[in-house]
């Protein structure tokens, strides 16, 4: 037991000893690691960050309330049906992952000097240039798809894949999938649980670039949204008024019939003559009390669909970022030159414990 305790402090005594010894060299591996990581940095590509912070204004809207209130009176429950027109705000990140919304991004315009803007389609296609750490993946990457390209006849194949929006066909290339990808790695959205707010990002090589599609993809998320209440109001408009027509013509019916009934006994002499008139004149007011609401709620639903109310209430706006997201060339600098040196003495370490292991025993 006393042997094993010995053994294990000289060991560790060894393990200083050695580490000691080579502080020089773990000094230099330090600095080489360091200015490594610095030099990397410099080939790596700018990033700015513009964000803004929102929340939605759907709290307001109580039309879906309105129509279920509709269905109610007419003798339907569309409580699982009218739970879907509130778009959930958990849903938004599959929105901005969309082709179709990516898509739309690809015409958003960027400054590429103080007096003149291109889409961010043509800046990626005739303006930006990649980096050293970009371009050796882009590289490697495209190596099999020009091997294949050089053994296959694609020459009638021009689109890689197909969009549909709005009814329409629009064809997407392979430098159009390229951007789309891009776009997915740049636009990110995060929704808080705790206070409801939406928080989206934008990357992009310039400070005003990031802030210019940062808005444009506020915008467009905002417009999308927005398209999307107008559709649901129409269909809660386009309910209303069909049950407005059925309800009136229900109104209509008991009308009839208590008239006709009344022109038919002029003299009510029988207590079921009564009875029956009584009946009739009942279903007549609850015909009337059920398409006077109808109507009132079809008129409220009408000015509702006129409302062009904006759809997030902005919280922080999109400012232009004063500071690059990366590189951050410190952080590199001091990361690599420790990790650099970890590495080195695990090197060493494993070094002392072969050599150890090696030795043989005095039995």
């Amino acid at each position: 037991m006393e042997e094993s305790k010995k053994n294990d402090e000289i060991a560790l005594y060894d393990l200083l000893h050695i580490l000691l010894l080579n502080r020089k060299k773990i000094f230099i591996v330090f600095l080489s690691c360091s200015f490594f990581g610095l030099f990397f940095s410099f080939l790596m590509p700018k990033r700015y960050t513009s964000s803004s912070t929102f929340v939605t204004s759907y709290s307001s809207d109580n039309t879906g309330s309105s129509i279920k209130g509709l269905a109610s009176l007419a003798g339907l429950n569309l409580n699982s049906q009218m739970n879907g027109y509130e778009l959930p705000t958990e849903i938004f990140p599959k929105i901005i992952e969309s082709v179709s919304f990516r898509f739309a991004l690809l015409s958003a315009e960027v400054n590429v000097s103080e007096s003149e803007k291109v889409s961010y389609k043509r800046y990626y296609e005739n303006y930006y240039n990649m980096s050293f750490t970009e371009k050796v993946p882009h590289f490697i990457v495209g190596i099999p798809y020009k091997i294949i390209g050089f053994f296959s006849d694609r020459s009638d194949i021009k689109e890689d894949y197909s969009l549909v929006e709005n009814d329409k066909i629009i064809r997407l290339s392979e430098l159009d999938r390229r951007h789309l990808t891009r776009i997915k790695d740049q636009l990110d959205i995060n929704y808080s649980k705790e206070d409801g707010s939406i928080r989206l990002k934008f990357d992009m090589p310039e400070a005003i670039m990031s802030a210019q599609m940062a808005q444009s993809a506020l915008d467009l998320l905002q417009e999308r949204l927005l398209d999307y209440k107008i559709k649901q109001r129409n269909t809660q408009l386009d309910f209303a008024q069909q049950l407005y027509k059925d309800k009136k013509a229900e109104f209509i019916l008991a009308d009839k019939k208590l008239s006709e009934f009344n022109d038919e006994n002029l003299v009510l002499t029988t207590e079921t003559s009564k009875g029956k008139q009584r009946l009739l004149q009942s279903e007549l007011d609850v015909a009337f009390n059920v398409y006077s609401e109808v109507a009132a709620e079809l008129e409220r639903i009408k000015l509702k669909v006129n409302q062009n109310a904006p759809v997030f209430v902005i919280i922080d706006p999109v400012t232009l970022p004063l500071y690059k997201q990366s590189p951050r060339r410190i952080l590199m600098f001091l990361v690599y030159g420790f990790l650099g040196t970890i590495g080195y003495c695990l090197f060493q370490i494993m070094k002392l414990l072969i050599s150890r292991s090696w030795i043989p025993s005095n039995d």
